[in-house]
């Protein structure tokens, strides 16, 4: 066998053997979360500042991809009570999502607002809508749509379904909307600015 092709050969083995290290991780860490097992580790913490260690590992994937990021602060006050690593594993599931889904050349922007006595965060992704009848389904495990016009990048299938699991264990809720030329999850917490 040419040394080319075993080259090859070997790199596809090791490709796939690190989607299945990434899946077996995934359903590791989600059985986990179900089972109360992970405490979250609550600290008062910057919520843009957890966003955006999220997103700086990121930065070249959108380059590649020519996608434009902006972000959009409303926030008078960016401290609240949280579990910073669990948050930043939530926006990195989120951004991963958006580089398979987003158009090329396309945008994703995050809006960090208070509304109703909570933190509302709003990440918006341009590109092809969720089909309705997905949309309450999308955050449970495995779940891929039945509509064969829609694409199924790979992945663990796990990343949606562990945010919503992060979010539920904070108290909050987490939801994906269409909108005219895209997706928008929004991300709501409880907005635990004092404790005592």
């Amino acid at each position: 066998m040419p040394l080319e092709i075993k080259k090859d050969f070997l790199g596809n083995i090791i490709s796939e053997s690190d989607g299945l290290a990434e899946i077996i991780n995934d359903i590791l860490y989600l059985d986990k979360l179900e089972a109360g097992t992970t405490p979250l580790n609550i600290e008062h913490k910057n919520i843009t500042e957890a966003y955006n260690k999220a997103l700086k590992p990121l930065h070249q994937l959108f380059d590649q991809k020519n996608l434009h990021h902006s972000e959009v602060n409303l926030l008078k006050n960016e401290f609240f009570y949280f579990d910073e690593m669990k948050m930043i594993q939530l926006f990195q599931n989120i951004l991963e999502n958006s580089l398979k889904f987003a158009n090329e050349q396309g945008m994703v922007q995050t809006k960090f607002q208070e509304k109703e006595g909570m933190l509302k965060i709003s990440m918006f992704i341009t590109g092809k809508k969720i089909p309705e009848e997905d949309l309450e389904f999308i955050f449970e495990k495995f779940y891929q749509s039945k509509n064969q016009n829609i694409r199924k990048p790979l992945g663990s299938g796990l990343g949606l379904a562990i945010c919503k699991k992060i979010i539920t264990a904070h108290g909050g809720t987490i939801a994906a909307k269409n909108k005219e030329i895209g997706v928008t999850f929004e991300i709501f917490l409880p907005n635990q600015t004092d404790r005592t």
